[in-house]
């Protein structure tokens, strides 16, 4: 094998006869290990190559395991309206073991630029594959084009189209426009 891995099975035995097309054993490449997870449909879009991963594997219920986006199918699996994301986790020392369950979460990029404001601020605009707000200037609502960066809990980052000290509505979206006048509540 081109790697260094494991023998994981060898499907013939000595003596047998076999043609150049014979698989004649399986290896396996452990470091690094390969995590695949299930992203729900709806948070996949905001999953990028190179996002941190925290892992939790149920043979080590109180170790984490750090790891990377390495790969996004850019597929969703019709059966569970999911998104497989690969995650490539060190293993150097060989403790995890391929078809070991675990658990993943994507950390949220620490820091960087971008205001965070409230979800029900945000309007996702499904023509255009968009999100909006309504920003209050005065007494009039404006609507405007948003680049959402991550969601944490609540809250959005936004990384264009709203600036620090700028009102956004959170409520009766559903009855704003652009150019409407509004009361402050």
């Amino acid at each position: 094998a081109p790697f260094t891995g494991y023998v994981n099975d060898r499907p013939v035995a000595v003596g047998e006869y076999v043609t150049p097309a014979s698989k004649i054993a399986t290896v396996l490449k452990t470091n690094p290990i390969k995590l695949r997870l299930q992203v729900p449909e709806i948070d996949a879009a905001r999953i990028r190559v190179g996002m941190s991963v925290e892992a939790t594997v149920d043979a080590f219920a109180d170790a984490q395991f750090a790891g990377k986006v390495s790969a996004i199918n850019p597929a969703v699996e019709l059966t569970s309206r999911a998104v497989i994301v690969e995650v490539s986790i060190e293993n150097s020392n060989n403790q995890l073991r391929p078809g070991m369950f675990a658990t993943g979460r994507v950390l949220q990029s620490e820091g960087g630029e971008g205001i965070f404001i409230p979800r029900s601020a945000v309007l996702e605009d499904q023509n255009t594959n968009s999100f909006r707000v309504f920003v209050i200037e005065g007494d009039t609502a404006r609507l405007r084009v948003v680049q959402i960066a991550e969601q944490e809990g609540d809250m959005v980052r936004v990384m264009s189209g709203v600036s620090a000290g700028e009102t956004v509505a959170t409520s009766s979206l559903d009855q704003l426009f652009d150019g409407v006048t509004v009361a402050r509540r």
